[in-house]
């Protein structure tokens, strides 16, 4: 029961009958207008507040009133409740009155207390005292439906639907069939058929804004339905089921004329209407335009076309302003002005194509476009091709302007007109409308020489360029730098040679002047004729002529003179005057000591020495000599007998392969003079010649005071002896005794070489020795072949008396020695 009250009252709130907004709104629960005694209804009144005070009327009698309570209950209801009930809020006003019938019929036939709207639902129920059978509805006595207890229509109609409705229904055999009273249903119209209107002129001109306006009046019981709008025009749909019922047009165009409508319909789509159609015709502002061209749509190149957009305005003074605008293909935009004329002062074939125009309305925004008009552009073709040529004459100097003019007689539109070159078939083009005669500036170089120029001329790539006659021409060249060279093989001369200098240009025309240079000064200079190089001769004198050579050359075509890279000459003295010498006063060289030799010659551009020894090359990478990097100057550090010889030096220098120069000196012999192997420290020899010098004395004072005195023996340590042994030197020998500690590896060694003679010390003895103490003295020794020893003889004379003449004899022959070499 509550949840029917609640729809009930949603029901009463979007749909009841309301005459103001603070009307409340009454419902009953269920909704029939009509019940059986005995049965329940529930009154309801639309809930504002929960505060606030309900009051209930019967008629014009009120019933209660209470706090809260939206609800009044009528519980087994009797006859006498029937009537109008309605109430009221302490916050709004009273509602409308709804009348309640209690019935105690056999049968009733039971309707909403509700008005019915078209498009709404329609339900009617057939109630009896007992559930009863055979149940039949009739709508004007014609029977509509049967065997249900109710009857619907989803979507009740004005007039199909409204009329009186009647119920019958099968009771008891003896009462039979039962029929209810007859209820009035009246379907009343939601809303009334819409009517479109225009505003604000039913004849709109083109720009102008309209609105379409589709009227209708809504039930006020049912003013919350929510209504929808769609237009048409021409049956087709400008804008559907739009919650406006207005639809606005803001800038009219002539396709804005036509049949329109309107419809609307409900939310939920159950009830539609349309309007009858209405006729719009929207006025023109101003005809459509057209093209007009003058004087021809056939033009020749390089005329004028002069074309203009032609419109009428249909509306009465003042006009609104227009706008012209011309396109060229549909897209090209050529200009937008004020004025209806477009020039083309100059026709070209690219104006060939498709012409329209547009003119618009500046402040109502109306634009039309003319139809399309054609226009051609012919062409005249190039002809009579020249060239001329200044300065005149066919003969220039290189690097000078020579100007060729092109022209041509006729011809129209862009015409090229090139110059051209006959070797390389190279060309320089100029471009330009209605290009009768263009001139060219050529900077003659060296490639224009024996070249030909001509003339190429068109106005279409579809055809062939014309030419004109070619013109030859000759060009002077400036010279190029020289090169310098000389007439022999790596620059190297040999003094008193004659030397021939030649210097070339690869290019210039003749006559060409030569000059040659040693360094900045000048040898000499010379003019050639014809096509060539310049030679020079010199003879070389001396080393002074070596160094660096260049030469220029310059002509009659430029003022500047072209030098030639420097060049160097290398100038080879011969060697000559070679002389060698020594570090010593006299060839005679001790062992032991230092010589050097040095070779030098008078004259010879960088020499090479050699060194012989006794005729065979001594080299200086060996140990037993050192030769200095320039190789003049031969070093031994230390003599020895191997250093004896011949020496001499040769010089050599080398122009090339097949020319030498070679110099020998003077030989030089050197003795080496030999010293003993033993040399004792400085104190031990003089220790030594102290005792020598100190024994002669003590000799000589024995000698002279002993007046006799036997042969003297001289016995030698037994472990050692008394051994005289040579010296391997130059110098004269000396005599001496040393004592020698015997080894038996030595033996061989052990020589006598100086022996003297001595009285013996012992009888018997036949050999004697004796002590002499010989000063040396230096005399010049000649060089002795293979070590070979002198014999030396000599004579002594007896130490002692004669006191037995046979002794004496014997001893006289005993005192005769001879010192023989050993084998």
């Amino acid at each position: 029961m509550l949840a029917w009250a609640s729809l009930l009252y949603l029901f009463a709130v979007t749909g009841q009958v309301v005459a103001s907004e603070s009307k409340a709104v009454m419902f009953l629960d269920p909704q029939w207008s009509t019940i059986l005694e005995g049965h329940s209804v529930t009154l309801g009144c639309n809930a504002t507040s929960a505060k606030a005070w309900y009051t209930w009327y019967k008629e014009s009698k009120k019933l209660t009133k209470e706090k809260g309570k939206n609800l009044y209950y009528l519980r087994s209801a009797k006859r006498s409740d029937s009537g109008a009930y309605s109430c009221e809020t302490s916050e709004s006003d009273r509602s409308d009155p709804v009348n309640l019938s209690v019935s105690n019929d056999w049968v009733i036939l039971q309707a909403p207390y509700s008005a019915v709207f078209e498009g709404e639902a329609l339900t009617l129920r057939c109630l009896g005292w007992k559930d009863y059978s055979n149940v039949r509805f009739y709508k004007d006595g014609r029977l509509i439906d049967q065997n249900n207890q109710t009857f619907s229509i989803p979507h009740v109609e004005v007039i199909g639907n409204s009329g009186k409705y009647t119920c019958w229904m099968y009771t008891t055999l003896i009462y039979g069939d039962r029929e209810s009273a007859a209820v009035q249903i009246s379907v009343k119209e939601l809303f009334s058929r819409p009517v479109l209107e225009i505003k604000p002129s039913a004849r709109p001109v083109e720009g102008s804004s309209f609105s379409l306006l589709c009227k209708t009046e809504l039930a006020a019981q049912r003013r919350y339905t929510k209504l929808l709008f769609t237009f048409h025009k021409d049956r087709q749909v400008l804008v559907e089921k739009s919650d406006s019922p207005e639809y606005n047009i803001t800038e009219a165009q002539l396709e804005n004329s036509g049949e329109y409508y309107c419809q609307v319909e409900t939310e939920n789509l159950k009830l539609r209407k349309s309007s009858d159609p209405l006729q719009i015709h929207v006025q023109q502002l101003f005809m459509l335009p057209r093209l007009e061209i003058k004087p021809s749509t056939s033009p020749v190149e390089g005329s004028s076309i002069f074309l203009t957009c032609k419109t009428e305005l249909m509306v009465q003074k003042p006009g609104p302003n227009l706008r012209f605008s011309f396109y060229k293909d549909l897209r090209t935009s050529l200009i937008k002005t004020d004025s209806p004329e477009y020039i083309i002062r100059t026709a070209q074939l690219e104006d060939s194509g498709a012409y329209h125009c547009q003119v618009e309305a500046v402040t109502a925004s109306v634009m039309k476009k003319s139809p399309q008009s054609h226009i051609h552009v012919e062409r005249i073709p190039v002809s009579g091709i020249s060239l001329e040529v200044q300065p005149s004459g066919r003969l220039v100097n290189e690097g000078e302007n020579l100007l060729m003019t092109c022209s041509v007689a006729t011809g129209t539109g862009l015409v090229t007109i090139s110059l051209c070159t006959l070797d390389s078939y190279s060309c320089v083009d100029r471009s330009e409308l209605f290009l009768q005669r263009e001139t060219f500036s050529v900077n003659v170089s060296e490639k224009d020489n024996g070249n030909s120029f001509y003339c190429m001329a068109s106005n279409d790539k579809q055809t062939t360029p014309i030419k004109s006659g070619p013109l030859q021409i000759s060009v002077r060249l400036r010279v190029s730098q020289p090169v310098l060279r000389f007439d022999m093989d790596n620059h190297r001369a040999v003094v008193g040679d004659s030397v021939v200098m030649v210097c070339e240009s690869l290019r210039g025309s003749p006559p060409i002047r030569f000059q040659f240079y040693h360094g900045q000064r000048l040898l000499g200079s010379l003019e050639v004729n014809q096509t060539g190089p310049g030679n020079l001769s010199i003879t070389v004198a001396s080393e002074a002529d070596a160094g660096t050579y260049s030469c220029d050359a310059k002509n009659d075509i430029s003022s500047s003179i072209q030098r030639s890279k420097a060049v160097n000459l290398s100038v080879l003295v011969p060697v000559s005057g070679i002389t060698l010498s020594f570090s010593k006063e006299s060839p005679e060289i001790w062992t032991g000591d230092n010589l050097t030799f040095t070779c030098a010659v008078v004259t010879g551009t960088s020499p090479t020495f050699h060194w012989l020894h006794n005729g065979k090359e001594a080299n200086g990478s060996s140990e037993h000599y050192s030769i200095n990097a320039e190789g003049n100057i031969l070093h031994i550090g230390s003599v020895q007998p191997l250093h004896g010889g011949t020496y001499q030096c040769s010089a050599t220098n080398q122009l090339n392969a097949e020319k030498t120069f070679n110099v020998s000196s003077n030989s030089l012999t050197v003795t080496v003079l030999e010293a003993t192997h033993i040399l004792p420290t400085m104190a031990v020899i003089f220790s030594l010649l102290c005792v020598i010098i100190l024994i002669a004395v003590l000799l000589f004072l024995f000698f002279k005071h002993q007046q006799k005195s036997d042969e003297r023996y001289f016995s030698p340590p037994v472990n050692a002896s008394r051994i005289p042994q040579r010296r391997d030197s130059g110098h004269r020998q000396t005599f001496s005794v040393q004592w020698v500690e015997q080894e038996e590896d030595e033996e061989e060694q052990q020589e006598y070489q100086n022996v003297g003679v001595a009285a013996c010390q012992q009888e018997g003895e036949e050999l004697c020795y004796s002590v002499i103490s010989h000063k040396e003295t230096r005399i010049e020794a000649k060089p002795r072949e293979d070590n070979a020893y002198f014999i030396t003889y000599a004579s002594l004379q007896d130490v002692n008396p004669a006191e037995d003449p046979a002794a004496s004899a014997h001893n006289s022959s005993l005192n005769i020695y001879e010192n023989v070499q050993r084998s």
